[in-house]
């Protein structure tokens, strides 16, 4: 047993215990933060895609993008008449032999169809930062390509609302239950 969140007059505190506490607070599937722009795409050409700053939590491990600054990710030119669906993943790398772990940007680019194109797979699908795996990949975004232009970015993770917020949905919810009935308007119906 180790006390973390103590003095310990050295240098103790590791990225896997962070991961631990942050894991055990947010869960191991990605979220994204509600802080800044929260990673909002912007298209800006045909193979520009403008990411805003924000923060992304995965497996415990935080990703961001400096507050007021943006990234921008390179997507290869589509093809006149085929539609693709690229993702633009987080790629997290662990360098064993330099004890060194990052995060960078990585697309994966999917395969162009004439109708109904895949979102393609991810190179390592259950990597586990955690366990030490050398490689491990988060969908972001998909990018869809009609052609040579960008249609639309969807974003996969889900946004996690932030502690006053969900106390608020808790309260709200609480006083629900307090009344013991609920009517259509608490339910968000109208007649």
């Amino acid at each position: 047993m180790e006390l973390v969140t103590g003095r310990s007059g050295k240098p103790h505190i590791t990225s896997q215990q962070v991961r631990q506490l942050q894991q055990g607070i947010f869960g191991e599937n990605a979220c994204i933060l509600n802080t800044g722009s929260m990673l909002t795409p912007e298209v800006q050409s045909s193979n520009k895609i403008r990411i805003k700053d924000g923060a992304l939590m995965f497996q415990g491990a935080l990703f961001t993008v400096k507050v007021g600054v943006y990234d921008e990710v390179t997507i290869n030119n589509g093809n006149q008449g085929m539609k693709r669906k690229d993702v633009i993943a987080v790629k997290y790398t662990y360098d064993s032999s330099r004890n060194i772990e990052s995060g960078e940007w990585a697309v994966v680019q999917g395969t162009p169809a004439a109708s109904n194109p895949a979102v393609p797979s991810m190179p390592v699908t259950d990597g586990d930062i955690q366990a030490g795996d050398a490689e491990v990949y988060c969908p972001v975004f998909v990018i869809n390509l009609d052609g040579i232009n960008v249609t639309g970015v969807d974003i996969i993770p889900p946004m996690m609302d932030d502690m006053s917020t969900i106390n608020k949905y808790l309260s709200q919810l609480q006083s629900y239950h307090d009344k013991k009935t609920l009517t259509p308007t608490d339910l968000g119906i109208r007649n």
